[in-house]
Parts: structure tokens; C-alpha cells; sequence
């Protein structure tokens, strides 16, 4: 197309090739009551308060590398009251139970270092895509909703 800029992209660690990026969607919340087989995990889809979680690695090692074998991301999850909890600790699991009517579900953090991703391990999209659809629909999207890992201004 006309006025794009060629630019060489940036050399990625060997895990943003293969895996995915480094911490990216490594922890789910294993639902043990999901319905979906396929992808038996409790997320935003399930409970829209998951999404005011902002969680934030700690101490992560050089970014422009994979991560060590063996190494697990320390995670804090600042809360919607503004209280910051470590992922591991139980405060983020009654959190969750707390948004559901039955506190009778049942989940487990669970860890893969090659992520938990419902296709690709990397996902991108075009700013203009989410423009156009928000023209088409006649509704403001955020282009967070998509939970991308990069969008892009071709």
C-alpha cells in the first residue's frame, strides 16, 4: 500500500516466537465446573468483574530473554478497592468467588509456561479494524476488549 514505512521489526526472545510473550496469559483461573471442554477456564466471559483486575509481574528477569527454565512469574493483582494481593494468595480466589451468585464454584490457579492462549500465542490487530467496527455498530469500542498484544496504525 501506498505511504507505509518499512521498518525491521524487533528481534524477539525465543519464546515470543515460539510460546508467545513472556508472561503473557501464563496463569488461568481452572475452572473444575466449566461446561467448555475445550477451554475449561473462569475469565471475563464468565464474570465481567475479573476484568478490573490489574495485575503486574514482579521483579521479571531481562525481558529480551525467554524466561529461564523453571522460572515462574511472581504476580501482584491490584483489586478494584485498590488493595494489591500476590496471585498465589487466597485473597484473589475469594475475590473471585465473591462475584458469583453460588460460592459453591470450584478453581484453582494453574500455571503453564507456555501459555494459556484460547488460539495463537501472540494476537494483534489493526486500529483501523476496531474504527470500522465501531462505525459500523454505531457504539465506542474500546480497543482493550480485545485483549491484543499489540494494535497497530498501519
Amino acid at each position: 500500500p501506498v505511504g507505509l514505512t518499512q521498518k525491521k521489526a524487533p528481534d524477539l526472545p525465543y519464546s515470543a516466537r515460539r510460546t508467545g510473550l513472556n508472561g503473557d496469559r501464563v496463569f488461568a483461573f481452572y475452572d473444575h465446573n466449566s461446561r467448555r471442554e475445550e477451554l475449561p477456564y473462569f475469565t471475563g466471559r464468565e464474570k465481567r468483574g475479573l476484568l478490573l483486575l490489574e495485575p503486574k509481574i514482579i521483579e521479571e528477569p531481562d525481558i529480551t530473554k525467554p524466561y529461564p527454565e523453571g522460572y515462574r512469574p511472581s504476580i501482584d493483582v491490584k483489586l478494584p478497592d485498590g488493595n494489591v494481593h500476590n496471585l498465589s494468595e487466597l485473597t484473589i480466589i475469594d475475590y473471585i468467588k465473591s462475584l458469583c451468585e453460588s460460592k459453591k464454584i470450584s478453581i484453582e490457579l494453574d500455571y503453564r509456561r507456555a501459555g494459556i492462549q484460547d488460539s495463537k500465542p501472540v494476537s494483534i490487530v489493526g486500529l483501523e479494524t476496531i474504527n470500522q467496527l465501531s462505525s459500523e455498530t454505531g457504539t465506542r469500542i474500546d480497543p482493550r476488549a480485545f485483549r491484543e498484544n499489540f494494535y497497530v496504525d498501519w
